[in-house]
């Protein structure tokens, strides 16, 4: 029992350290993240994803996806440093608006778009575009990849 007194302790000290120890990042309070993967001729999956400052994350599956509908989930504070820092570090503002040149035809695209410090900006990518830059498509999945 006394194991038990020590172990509860232990963690009661462990969690309530845990967002302390994460609240010294924060992101900016007008901070708004959405990608949108749209259709193709085949079996592309089709979904949304809004991730907000507070790191709440709404997901809109429609089609080819495992989980269709509107669903909710909360980043962890790590996880939503990690968004924004992933942004920052491809700095998300140099892309060009549109990248919509079909080289390749019957492919989806993917529409990023994100806010913060009172400044915006929206990437319309198709991914059969060839002149589009390897690092956007990289950063589009890492945002899904950082989500989950």
């Amino acid at each position: 029992m006394n194991l038990f007194k020590t172990m509860t302790a232990v963690s009661l000290i462990f969690l309530s350290s845990g967002p302390s120890l994460a609240a010294s990042f924060s992101v900016p309070a007008d901070f708004k993240l959405s990608l949108e993967r749209q259709s193709c001729y085949g079996f592309c999956p089709m979904y949304t994803v809004l991730v907000n400052s507070k790191g709440m994350v709404t997901y809109v599956g429609e089609r080819f996806v495992k989980l269709k509908g509107t669903h909710k989930a909360q980043l962890t504070p790590i996880q939503l440093e990690r968004l924004y820092k992933a942004l920052e570090r491809a700095n998300v503002y140099q892309y060009k608006s549109t990248y919509k040149a079909m080289s390749v035809s019957d492919l989806p695209s993917a529409i990023l778009k994100v806010s913060s410090l009172k400044r915006s900006k929206t990437i319309d990518h198709y991914l059969g575009d060839r002149t589009a830059p390897e690092s956007l498509t990289r950063l589009e999945n890492e945002v899904d990849r950082l989500i989950g």
